[in-house]
């Protein structure tokens, strides 16, 4: 998704780290995110989502860029970004799993920036997929079966935040799996990612 809010020219391009998906989310061998820009990978576990994302990082520190990664997962490698190339001492990590929270340090990191400020930050989210929130940890915590119904529009308002922030964002997010009950018993309705072995 694109955020085409901010139709500034792009000083800046950011590569993911293959030829391959440089062409297919820009149409450039080297570049595949522009700067001020949003967009979401989805893909299977193990396909190197993450990959892309240390990647991504790595372009944005090579073009001067504070990087900020939001660790939704609680999966960030050390030994893994800095193998890539990333200057792990140079990289801001949240791990807040509520989408409140998460919600919260965005906006303060958006509304304490100027519009120039912006262009200079490179966030990352690993992944979208895991954000939940409040309610839902409340109702699991109590054993009801109840479902929260505000989750979806929690998101949208979320999406449409980080679309019109100007701020960089590359997030990445599970292919969703066995909607409703139906499908393989052995994986949660959610994340591929999510299997009871």
């Amino acid at each position: 998704a694109e955020d085409f809010a901010n139709d500034q020219k792009p000083e800046h391009w950011f590569s993911l780290g293959t030829i391959t998906m440089n062409l297919l989310m820009a149409g450039r061998i080297e570049n595949a995110i522009a700067c001020g820009k949003s967009i979401q990978i989805c893909g299977p576990s193990k396909y190197g989502k993450t990959f892309m994302l240390a990647s991504a990082f790595r372009s944005a520190q090579k073009k001067g860029k504070t990087c900020i990664l939001f660790d939704i997962e609680r999966t960030y490698d050390e030994n893994f970004y800095k193998k890539l190339g990333v200057d792990i001492n140079n990289i801001i990590v949240f791990q807040q799993v509520k989408i409140e929270e998460v919600l919260q340090k965005f906006e303060s990191i958006s509304d304490s920036l100027t519009k120039e400020e912006k262009r200079n930050i490179f966030i990352g989210m690993d992944s979208w997929g895991a954000l939940v929130d409040s309610t839902a940890i409340k109702y699991a915590l109590e054993g009801a079966d109840t479902r929260n119904m505000t989750m979806s529009q929690k998101k949208n308002n979320f999406a449409r935040l980080i679309n019109g922030s100007g701020m960089t964002v590359a997030i990445i997010n599970h292919i969703y799996d066995n909607t409703g009950g139906f499908g393989d018993p052995l994986k949660a309705s959610c994340g591929r990612a999510i299997e009871y072995l």
